[in-house]
C-alpha cells in the first residue's frame, strides 16, 4: 500500500545516515556517514532516467540521493506493526528489545517523512511485505543495500526484486574478510545477544544466485565507509548485476 505523511517537526524524527540540512547543520547521532563515498557505495551506477526499487529505505538518504541524480525511486518498508524479521530468542528480554526497536523505527520513518517534505521529493513508499511484493510495475534498478543481512530469507527477497528488475541489481552489504566462496554465514548463536542480524554474506554468494536468474554480468567493488557509532570506516562490498 503506497503511504504519505507529513512530519513538520524534526524533534519527532532519527536519522539512520548523516544528512546536511538545507541553511546549514546536520542530522544529529545517524549511524552511518555516507555523503563523501555514496558513488561507490551504490556502485556508481547511473540512475539518469531509471525507474528505482529500494528495499528499506530507513530515513532515506539513498532515496532521495537517486532522485537527484534522476531515477524514479519507488521505496518498500515493511508496515510498522510487523518491522523486520527479528530472530526468536529465549535468552534475552525480547519485549524490551521489541518495544524500543519499535520506536526507533517510527522515528526513523518519521525522519523519511520529515526529508520527503523538506526536498519537495516525488519519492513513493509502499508499506508493504517484501516478501511478497504487489504489482509495482517493472523497474530498471533494484536497490537492497545493507538490509538483507537483517531478513530472515534473504534470498526469497532478492527473488522478488529479481523477477520486477529488467537491468541492474545493486546490492550493498559488509565485507567479511575470514570468507570466501558463495556463503551465508548465521550470526546469532547463544554466545551474542543480537536481535536483528542473520548473516555474514560473501559477494560470491549473491553473485552465483544472481547469475542463475539471468543477472550474468556482474563486479564487485570493495570500500570503506565511515560507521559513526564506533568513530571508524567499515569495509563494504558493492555487487553490481546486470542482465546478461
Amino acid at each position: 500500500m503506497r503511504v504519505e505523511r507529513a512530519v513538520t517537526s524534526i524533534s519527532e524524527c532519527e536519522f539512520y545516515h548523516a544528512i546536511d540540512l538545507p541553511g546549514g547543520g546536520r542530522t544529529l547521532h545517524p549511524q552511518w556517514d555516507l555523503r563523501p563515498t555514496v558513488g561507490a557505495y551504490l556502485g556508481n551506477v547511473d540512475f539518469i532516467g531509471k525507474r528505482v526499487i529500494e528495499i528499506g529505505p530507513a530515513s532515506g538518504f539513498l532515496s532521495f540521493h537517486m532522485e537527484r541524480c534522476g531515477a524514479h525511486v519507488v521505496a518498500v518498508e515493511p508496515p510498522l506493526e510487523s518491522i523486520w524479521d527479528f530472530i526468536p530468542r529465549t535468552d534475552g528480554d525480547w519485549c524490551a528489545f521489541e518495544r524500543l526497536f519499535k520506536t526507533h523505527m517510527q522515528n526513523i520513518r518519521n525522519g523519511f517523512w520529515f526529508l520527503h517534505g523538506l526536498y519537495r521529493s516525488s519519492v513513493e513508499l509502499h508499506e508493504v511485505n517484501a516478501y511478497a511484493l504487489p504489482d509495482l510495475g517493472e523497474f530498471d534498478i533494484g536497490v537492497l543495500a545493507a538490509v538483507l543481512l537483517h531478513t530472515r530469507s534473504p534470498l526469497s527477497i532478492l527473488e522478488q526484486v529479481a523477477k520486477r528488475v529488467t537491468g541492474t541489481i545493486i546490492i550493498t552489504e559488509p565485507y567479511h574478510g575470514n570468507l570466501a566462496g558463495p556463503i551465508c554465514r548465521l550470526v546469532p548463536d547463544e554466545t551474542n545477544k543480537t536481535f536483528d542480524t542473520w548473516w555474514n554474506f560473501t559477494p560470491e554468494f549473491f553473485r552465483q544466485f544472481l547469475a542463475a536468474m539471468g543477472f550474468s554480468r556482474s563486479t564487485v567493488t570493495r570500500n570503506f565507509h565511515r560507521y559513526c557509532h564506533a568513530n571508524t570506516d567499515l569495509e563494504l562490498f558493492t555487487l553490481v548485476a546486470r542482465r546478461g
